[in-house]
């Protein structure tokens, strides 16, 4: 929307009155112009816009500093950004952000202030999630009694924080598609798909 927070305070500056000073940052300023304002994982607008607002944002609902940054600056510094790391500053936003757990490193789509939120930290070059979405659910109620009631979910990584677990990133992939799968609360689901019986104070591991 055009009062959204990254559209008031980044991106309607930068298009008032940002002057280009070569051809690298008047090929950034009209890929920021036609941004369809979406966080999709093609959007070359979408990284330009990120980049240009992650200090802004920051400054202002992290830090709480009275003054913010120049987003003129801040547009001018993304340019580089991209130009030192890609080599050009026509990035789709999957190159720049990344989720990275165990052995995957893939595009991620999303960004601050959008139903798909996610931060990221400046890391190797890229923009890589540490915060935002996580638990996704959805939950279809059935009839009386809750009889054929079904839940559906995914996590951004795993149920597992052990690396040495094959649940530690299993669910990447899945997070990545939109993908979600059977989340199980019966009884008998569960105990069909157990792999180990544990009860603390009779079990010895």
């Amino acid at each position: 929307a055009a009062d959204a927070p990254i559209m008031r305070e980044a991106v309607a500056p930068v298009l008032k009155s940002f002057a280009p000073q070569n051809d690298r940052e008047r090929e950034a300023l009209e890929i920021l112009r036609n941004w369809n304002r979406r966080t999709d994982e093609s959007s070359a607008g979408a990284s330009l816009a990120i980049l240009t607002w992650r200090e802004i944002w920051l400054a202002i609902e992290v830090e709480r500093k009275p003054a913010r940054p120049d987003p003129l600056a801040e547009f001018r510094e993304a340019v580089e950004y991209l130009d030192d790391n890609f080599g050009r500053v026509n990035v789709p936003l999957g190159e720049l952000q990344r989720l990275r757990r165990g052995e995957y490193d893939l595009p991620l789509g999303g960004g601050p202030d959008v139903l798909n939120a996610m931060h990221g930290n400046l890391r190797d070059g890229r923009l890589v999630g540490w915060a935002g979405e996580s638990l996704i659910l959805i939950v279809e109620f059935g009839g009386p009694g809750g009889a054929g009631t079904r839940s559906f979910a995914v996590q951004n990584f795993g149920q597992s924080e052990r690396k040495t677990s094959p649940h530690y990133a299993d669910q990447v992939p899945l997070f990545i598609k939109r993908t979600l799968h059977d989340s199980l609360f019966v009884q008998a689901d569960l105990e069909e798909r157990s792999l180990e019986r544990y009860r603390p104070g009779r079990n010895q591991r």
